[in-house]
């Protein structure tokens, strides 16, 4: 059973004692320690190097202060992507730290925290590459070592301007000459002249030649001890969701089957245990000690997912999936048990439709993996890709992994019925893990959010229920303080 009762009492008695973790590369550590000594050794920049994979979730990871209990690092952006999509549901309670997004208020306010907390934790992963990057070739050890170290730095640069674009700007496509971001890449301090908005076109093409680099330093994996490392799977993961949004049809089908080679798909028992630990799918994930995860508590993934947490979620700020979208999903598939039919929700006093997929490996600690990446999206890019006229048969690639959850599994033999059947399985195989927002730009769907039972309130929603592809409404302001503090900036640089 899960024990939401527990979770509450637990809530109650750990409020706001989250713990605060070390930030082992500052944002600008030129600032506090001279370059030299960072980069003397590839011993050392490695050091560094692992202050940015500590980086994705630290806690507080962007504020100075633990008050923002979403403050910690990517996975806080993954929620925030499926909160203003379509298929997760969320409930206006206080416990809710996102329901200002789920009403697209504070996306639209330049002074909220959550504008600010997206672009300031990309602009950080960004210069701490830049870093890196610049100091390197000139630390003492081996070649491979600076490689590596090099290869990762360019992975990270690339998928955080790519994380970035995708909440401040429309689409790749059609929106070429838009404006984009700034675009740096050396490290900055205090008095680094600052940039102007580069075009979305100007802004892919740094995309791409990050990743080009990195995949010549990186062409076979890296050194990766574990999977918080980044290694060439990665690089080409992240160049196949690049080159998915730009339309590269060929590219993308290439590099998703390149990155996902050696992975093996999940079986139905891993797949229900509650992806919580890396497994044989996993690209891509943080490592979370039972030491770093004394000082996660409220202020994490898990506590405003998993109902059985002392955390949100447990609290009653539930996320559910749309009745619309759990009627789609046959039974049988392995992929329905991961949210709570009316059985499970009655016995343990909890909405039905919610989510049981991202659960912790104990309710009495924070210790667990946070996904970043895995072989099953890889297959997804594919298959879509191959619809479009990339190499390859997309219906044979998408029943490989659908079967895997789903033995009965048919696809439809191809045109439209086949395209619209990938990016359902899409939302299915993916809920949760941070693509729902994107994907209403990157397919120019603009939201439909269902409503009835079981699916969005109006209310709880502020109305926002429906949002044509091109509305304004779907980019986030830059932060004010950015516009402040950017000399090349000027009030037209903001968004509409």
């Amino acid at each position: 059973m899960f024990n939401k009762k527990i979770a509450v009492v637990c809530l109650a008695l750990s409020a706001l004692t989250v713990g605060c973790q070390k930030k082992y590369l500052d944002t600008n550590p030129t600032d506090k320690i001279a370059p030299d000594v960072i980069f003397e050794t590839t011993q050392n920049a490695r050091v560094a190097l692992n202050g940015m994979h500590r980086f994705m979730n630290t806690v507080p990871c962007v504020f100075a202060n633990t008050d923002n209990h979403y403050d910690f690092g990517e996975k806080t952006i993954d929620i925030i992507s499926d909160v203003m999509g379509n298929d997760m549901v969320n409930l206006d309670i206080g416990y809710n730290w996102y329901r200002w997004l789920y009403k697209y208020q504070n996306s639209r306010n330049p002074t909220a925290g959550e504008p600010i907390l997206v672009w300031n934790f990309y602009y950080k992963i960004i210069n701490n590459a830049n870093n890196i990057l610049a100091h390197i070739d000139g630390a003492q050890g081996a070649q491979a070592d600076k490689d590596d170290i090099k290869g990762q730095a360019y992975v990270y640069r690339a998928w955080a301007y790519f994380g970035l674009i995708q909440f401040y700007q429309f689409t790749y496509k059609g929106h070429e000459s838009a404006p984009g971001l700034p675009i740096s890449t050396v490290a900055t301090t205090s008095t680094t002249p600052s940039n102007k908005r580069s075009t979305v076109q100007e802004v892919y093409t740094q995309i791409t030649s990050d990743l080009d680099a990195a995949l010549l330093l990186l062409p076979g994996g890296g050194l990766r001890g574990d999977k918080s490392q980044l290694d060439g799977s990665v690089a080409k993961g992240v160049y196949a969701r690049v080159a998915l949004v730009m339309n590269d049809w060929e590219k993308a089908a290439t590099m998703a089957r390149e990155a996902r080679t050696g992975y093996k798909l999940m079986s139905a028992s891993e797949y229900g245990a509650g992806f919580k630990l890396t497994n044989n799918e996993w690209m891509w994930n943080s490592n979370i000690s039972e030491e770093q995860s004394n000082g996660m508590n409220i202020s994490s993934f898990f506590s405003h997912m998993d109902i059985t947490a002392a955390g949100y979620a447990g609290a009653g700020a539930f996320r559910c999936i749309t009745k619309e979208l759990y009627d789609k999903i046959p039974d049988g598939d392995v992929r329905k048990t991961l949210f709570a039919d009316e059985e499970t929700a009655t016995a343990n006093e909890i909405p039905e439709y919610t989510q049981l997929k991202f659960r912790l490996e104990s309710t009495s600690s924070w210790f667990s993996n946070l996904l970043y990446m895995r072989a099953g999206e890889m297959y997804l890019i594919e298959a879509e890709a191959q619809a479009h006229g990339a190499s390859g048969n997309a219906v044979a690639t998408l029943e490989e992994l659908v079967k895997s959850r789903f033995p009965a599994y048919t696809a439809p033999a191809g045109g439209q019925a086949l395209l619209d059947e990938i990016y359902l399985q899409r939302r299915i195989e993916l809920w949760g893990e941070g693509f729902s927002f994107t994907d209403i730009h990157r397919l120019k769907t603009g939201l439909n959010r269902p409503t009835g039972p079981g699916n969005h309130e109006p209310a709880a929603t502020g109305g926002v229920l429906k949002l044509d592809a091109n509305s304004p409404s779907l980019l986030f302001k830059i932060p004010q303080s950015e516009m402040d503090a950017n000399k090349a900036f000027t009030a037209a640089d903001q968004n509409p």
